[in-house]
Protein backbone atom coordinates (compact mmCIF):
# COMPACT_ATOMS: atom_id res chain seq x y z
CA UNK A 1 0.00 0.00 0.00
CA UNK A 2 1.55 3.23 -1.04
CA UNK A 3 0.82 6.57 0.26
CA UNK A 4 2.06 9.81 -1.51
CA UNK A 5 3.54 12.52 0.12
CA UNK A 6 2.21 16.06 -0.95
CA UNK A 7 2.44 19.66 0.10
CA UNK A 8 -1.22 20.87 1.18
CA UNK A 9 -2.26 23.87 0.54
CA UNK A 10 -1.12 25.55 3.91
CA UNK A 11 2.98 23.70 3.24
CA UNK A 12 2.61 25.58 -0.07
CA UNK A 13 2.03 28.83 1.12
CA UNK A 14 4.51 28.60 4.15
CA UNK A 15 7.27 27.04 1.75
CA UNK A 16 6.33 30.21 -1.11
CA UNK A 17 6.41 32.71 2.02
CA UNK A 18 9.95 31.03 3.62
CA UNK A 19 10.76 31.37 -0.25
CA UNK A 20 10.30 35.12 -0.43
CA UNK A 21 12.11 35.68 2.81
CA UNK A 22 15.33 33.76 1.78
CA UNK A 23 15.10 36.28 -1.15
CA UNK A 24 15.34 39.61 0.84
CA UNK A 25 17.67 38.18 3.49
CA UNK A 26 20.08 36.98 0.66
CA UNK A 27 19.96 40.61 -1.11
CA UNK A 28 20.79 42.19 2.41
CA UNK A 29 23.76 39.89 3.36
CA UNK A 30 25.00 40.19 -0.57
CA UNK A 31 24.05 44.57 -0.07
CA UNK A 32 26.46 43.83 3.19
CA UNK A 33 29.50 42.25 1.28
CA UNK A 34 29.71 44.70 -1.20
CA UNK A 35 29.38 47.17 1.53
CA UNK A 36 32.78 45.19 3.45
CA UNK A 37 34.16 45.33 -0.38
CA UNK A 38 33.90 48.90 -1.03
CA UNK A 39 34.61 49.96 2.48
CA UNK A 40 37.79 47.53 2.48
CA UNK A 41 35.96 46.00 5.97
CA UNK A 42 37.08 42.35 5.62
CA UNK A 43 34.71 41.30 8.34
CA UNK A 44 31.48 42.99 6.48
CA UNK A 45 32.74 40.93 3.68
CA UNK A 46 33.15 37.85 4.90
CA UNK A 47 29.87 37.95 6.91
CA UNK A 48 28.07 39.31 3.67
CA UNK A 49 29.36 36.55 1.67
CA UNK A 50 28.89 33.71 4.07
CA UNK A 51 25.19 35.17 4.71
CA UNK A 52 24.46 34.84 0.85
CA UNK A 53 25.53 31.73 0.55
CA UNK A 54 23.56 30.46 3.37
CA UNK A 55 20.27 32.33 3.18
CA UNK A 56 21.03 31.41 -1.48
CA UNK A 57 21.26 28.00 -0.56
CA UNK A 58 18.29 27.96 1.95
CA UNK A 59 16.00 30.08 -0.32
CA UNK A 60 16.88 27.33 -3.02
CA UNK A 61 15.51 24.63 -1.21
CA UNK A 62 12.56 25.99 -0.49
CA UNK A 63 11.86 26.52 -4.69
CA UNK A 64 13.03 22.85 -5.07
CA UNK A 65 10.37 21.74 -2.47
CA UNK A 66 7.78 23.44 -4.00
CA UNK A 67 8.33 21.71 -7.69
CA UNK A 68 9.71 18.18 -6.44
CA UNK A 69 7.40 15.68 -5.10
CA UNK A 70 7.24 15.41 -1.12
CA UNK A 71 8.02 11.36 -1.46
CA UNK A 72 6.73 8.31 -0.65
CA UNK A 73 5.82 5.79 2.33
CA UNK A 74 5.43 2.20 0.55
CA UNK A 75 4.13 -0.29 3.08
CA UNK A 76 4.72 -3.86 2.01
CA UNK A 77 4.29 -7.12 3.96
CA UNK A 78 7.91 -7.13 4.83
CA UNK A 79 8.48 -3.36 5.80
CA UNK A 80 8.09 0.02 4.50
CA UNK A 81 10.38 1.50 1.45
CA UNK A 82 10.72 5.29 2.29
CA UNK A 83 11.50 8.14 0.44
CA UNK A 84 10.70 11.28 1.99
CA UNK A 85 12.07 14.51 4.14
CA UNK A 86 12.51 14.72 7.57
CA UNK A 87 13.03 17.26 9.65
CA UNK A 88 16.56 17.91 11.24
CA UNK A 89 18.40 20.57 13.27
CA UNK A 90 18.47 23.15 10.27
CA UNK A 91 15.21 22.48 8.43
CA UNK A 92 12.09 24.41 8.16
CA UNK A 93 8.88 22.54 9.60
CA UNK A 94 8.65 20.95 6.13
CA UNK A 95 11.70 18.59 6.58
CA UNK A 96 15.02 19.93 4.77
CA UNK A 97 16.87 16.79 4.38
CA UNK A 98 15.83 13.93 2.02
CA UNK A 99 16.30 10.10 3.52
CA UNK A 100 15.68 6.65 1.47
CA UNK A 101 15.75 3.32 2.10
CA UNK A 102 13.89 0.09 3.14
CA UNK A 103 13.32 -0.77 6.72
CA UNK A 104 12.23 -4.09 7.21
CA UNK A 105 9.73 -4.62 10.47
CA UNK A 106 12.73 -5.84 12.42
CA UNK A 107 14.58 -2.91 11.92
CA UNK A 108 11.41 -1.03 12.83
CA UNK A 109 11.38 -0.10 16.92
CA UNK A 110 8.42 2.18 16.79
CA UNK A 111 6.00 4.79 15.10
CA UNK A 112 4.31 6.93 16.67
CA UNK A 113 2.89 10.99 16.28
CA UNK A 114 6.44 12.88 17.25
CA UNK A 115 5.37 17.25 17.99
CA UNK A 116 8.96 18.88 16.34
CA UNK A 117 9.30 22.43 14.96
CA UNK A 118 5.95 23.43 16.24
CA UNK A 119 4.49 20.56 13.97
CA UNK A 120 2.82 17.17 14.56
CA UNK A 121 4.74 14.84 12.83
CA UNK A 122 4.77 10.75 11.50
CA UNK A 123 7.72 9.69 14.18
CA UNK A 124 9.86 6.76 12.62
CA UNK A 125 12.18 5.18 15.41
CA UNK A 126 14.85 2.44 13.57
CA UNK A 127 16.78 -0.28 15.64
CA UNK A 128 19.90 0.00 13.28
CA UNK A 129 20.80 3.61 11.09
CA UNK A 130 23.41 1.83 9.22
CA UNK A 131 21.12 -1.28 8.53
CA UNK A 132 18.64 1.48 6.76
CA UNK A 133 21.25 3.32 4.85
CA UNK A 134 22.98 0.20 3.40
CA UNK A 135 19.38 -1.30 2.34
CA UNK A 136 19.95 1.18 -0.74
CA UNK A 137 22.35 -1.38 -2.21
CA UNK A 138 19.75 -4.43 -1.69
CA UNK A 139 16.72 -2.34 -3.27
CA UNK A 140 15.12 -3.96 -6.19
CA UNK A 141 15.86 -1.43 -9.16
CA UNK A 142 12.29 -0.91 -9.87
CA UNK A 143 11.94 0.31 -6.04
CA UNK A 144 15.36 2.63 -6.50
CA UNK A 145 14.54 6.45 -6.53
CA UNK A 146 16.55 9.50 -7.54
CA UNK A 147 18.25 10.89 -4.63
CA UNK A 148 17.76 14.18 -4.02
CA UNK A 149 21.08 15.08 -3.99
CA UNK A 150 20.51 19.06 -4.25
CA UNK A 151 18.54 18.68 -0.87
CA UNK A 152 20.90 16.75 0.87
CA UNK A 153 24.09 19.32 -0.06
CA UNK A 154 22.14 22.53 0.88
CA UNK A 155 21.26 21.10 4.31
CA UNK A 156 25.12 20.48 4.38
CA UNK A 157 26.23 23.79 2.93
CA UNK A 158 23.52 25.72 5.64
CA UNK A 159 25.18 23.76 8.45
CA UNK A 160 28.25 24.31 7.41
CA UNK A 161 28.15 27.96 7.15
CA UNK A 162 25.81 28.44 10.21
CA UNK A 163 28.26 28.47 13.02
CA UNK A 164 30.79 30.65 11.48
CA UNK A 165 27.85 33.55 11.11
CA UNK A 166 27.14 35.98 13.62
CA UNK A 167 23.89 34.26 14.46
CA UNK A 168 24.84 30.82 14.14
CA UNK A 169 26.19 31.10 17.49
CA UNK A 170 23.53 32.69 18.79
CA UNK A 171 21.06 29.88 17.44
CA UNK A 172 23.11 27.42 18.72
CA UNK A 173 22.68 28.95 22.04
CA UNK A 174 18.87 29.21 22.10
CA UNK A 175 19.02 25.07 20.87
CA UNK A 176 20.86 24.64 24.21
CA UNK A 177 18.51 26.75 25.95
CA UNK A 178 15.77 25.18 25.19
CA UNK A 179 17.07 21.46 26.09
CA UNK A 180 18.44 21.02 22.69
CA UNK A 181 22.37 19.66 22.24
CA UNK A 182 23.51 22.26 19.54
CA UNK A 183 24.12 21.53 16.43
CA UNK A 184 25.08 17.67 15.45
CA UNK A 185 28.79 16.59 15.14
CA UNK A 186 28.56 16.44 11.18
CA UNK A 187 25.84 17.04 8.19
CA UNK A 188 26.49 13.73 6.89
CA UNK A 189 23.11 11.55 7.06
CA UNK A 190 23.84 9.55 10.19
CA UNK A 191 24.38 12.29 12.33
CA UNK A 192 21.46 14.05 10.93
CA UNK A 193 19.46 10.97 11.93
CA UNK A 194 21.32 10.50 15.54
CA UNK A 195 20.39 14.16 16.21
CA UNK A 196 17.28 13.55 15.38
CA UNK A 197 16.61 10.27 17.95
CA UNK A 198 18.67 12.29 20.82
CA UNK A 199 16.65 15.53 20.92
CA UNK A 200 13.49 14.37 19.61
CA UNK A 201 13.13 10.52 20.71
CA UNK A 202 12.90 9.36 16.78
CA UNK A 203 15.76 9.26 13.94
CA UNK A 204 12.86 10.09 10.95
CA UNK A 205 10.28 12.69 11.28
CA UNK A 206 7.96 13.35 8.13
CA UNK A 207 5.78 16.85 9.09
CA UNK A 208 2.09 15.87 9.07
CA UNK A 209 1.67 19.08 6.57
CA UNK A 210 3.05 16.83 3.76
CA UNK A 211 0.67 13.44 5.11
CA UNK A 212 -2.81 13.67 2.90
CA UNK A 213 -4.50 12.01 5.99
CA UNK A 214 -2.97 12.89 8.93
CA UNK A 215 0.21 11.55 11.18
CA UNK A 216 -2.09 9.65 13.20
CA UNK A 217 -4.21 7.99 10.44
CA UNK A 218 -0.77 6.48 8.78
CA UNK A 219 0.82 5.41 11.78
CA UNK A 220 -2.54 3.54 12.50
CA UNK A 221 -2.09 1.80 8.53
CA UNK A 222 1.45 1.30 9.37
CA UNK A 223 0.87 -0.57 12.90
CA UNK A 224 -2.02 -2.45 11.57
CA UNK A 225 0.06 -4.17 8.46
CA UNK A 226 2.80 -4.64 10.94
CA UNK A 227 0.62 -6.76 13.00
CA UNK A 228 -0.57 -8.64 10.27
CA UNK A 229 2.96 -9.62 8.58
CA UNK A 230 3.67 -12.55 11.04
CA UNK A 231 0.24 -13.73 10.07
CA UNK A 232 1.06 -13.67 6.43
CA UNK A 233 4.20 -14.77 6.48
CA UNK A 234 3.79 -18.03 8.64
CA UNK A 235 0.84 -18.65 5.77
CA UNK A 236 3.37 -18.33 3.27
CA UNK A 237 5.91 -20.25 4.88
CA UNK A 238 3.58 -22.91 5.25
CA UNK A 239 2.63 -23.28 2.02
CA UNK A 240 6.16 -23.10 0.85
CA UNK A 241 6.85 -26.32 3.01
CA UNK A 242 4.46 -28.09 2.61
CA UNK A 243 5.23 -27.66 -1.14
CA UNK A 244 8.54 -28.41 -0.44
CA UNK A 245 9.13 -31.18 1.94
CA UNK A 246 11.78 -31.88 4.33
CA UNK A 247 13.92 -29.03 5.02
CA UNK A 248 17.76 -30.05 4.33
CA UNK A 249 19.97 -29.71 6.94
CA UNK A 250 21.99 -27.86 5.63
CA UNK A 251 19.11 -25.56 4.76
CA UNK A 252 18.70 -25.44 8.67
CA UNK A 253 21.87 -24.86 9.57
CA UNK A 254 22.29 -21.50 7.40
CA UNK A 255 19.25 -20.46 8.42
CA UNK A 256 19.69 -20.66 12.41
CA UNK A 257 23.17 -18.69 11.72
CA UNK A 258 20.94 -16.18 9.69
CA UNK A 259 19.09 -16.02 12.74
CA UNK A 260 21.68 -15.95 15.25
CA UNK A 261 23.22 -12.98 12.89
CA UNK A 262 20.10 -10.93 13.03
CA UNK A 263 19.84 -11.40 17.67
CA UNK A 264 23.78 -10.25 17.60
CA UNK A 265 22.84 -7.18 15.80
CA UNK A 266 19.86 -6.94 17.51
CA UNK A 267 17.43 -6.88 14.87
CA UNK A 268 15.13 -9.06 16.61
CA UNK A 269 13.79 -9.28 20.58
CA UNK A 270 14.97 -12.18 22.31
CA UNK A 271 11.92 -13.79 22.32
CA UNK A 272 11.41 -13.45 18.31
CA UNK A 273 15.07 -15.24 18.16
CA UNK A 274 13.71 -18.31 20.49
CA UNK A 275 10.43 -18.45 18.52
CA UNK A 276 12.25 -18.31 15.39
CA UNK A 277 14.71 -21.39 16.38
CA UNK A 278 12.07 -23.36 17.56
CA UNK A 279 10.35 -23.07 14.09
CA UNK A 280 13.68 -23.63 12.42
CA UNK A 281 14.39 -26.58 14.45
CA UNK A 282 10.97 -27.87 14.30
CA UNK A 283 11.10 -28.68 10.46
CA UNK A 284 14.40 -31.43 11.11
Amino acid sequence: MRVDLRLSSAAKALTFALGLLGVLMTMMAAIEALNGLATNDMIALTTGALGAVFFGAATKVAIHRMRRPAGTVDIRSEGLLLWCYTLGPTSGSLGGYGVWGFVPWSNLSATGVARAQFVNCLGIRLRDIDAFIQSRSQVAQADAVEVDRWSQQSSRIVGAIMPLLSFGKFVELIMLVFGYTGLPKSNNERDILDWNHENYGWHILIPQLVIPRGADALVKLIDENRAAAPVVAARANQAADESAGPTPARTIEVRLKELEELARKNLITNEEYRRKREEILAKL
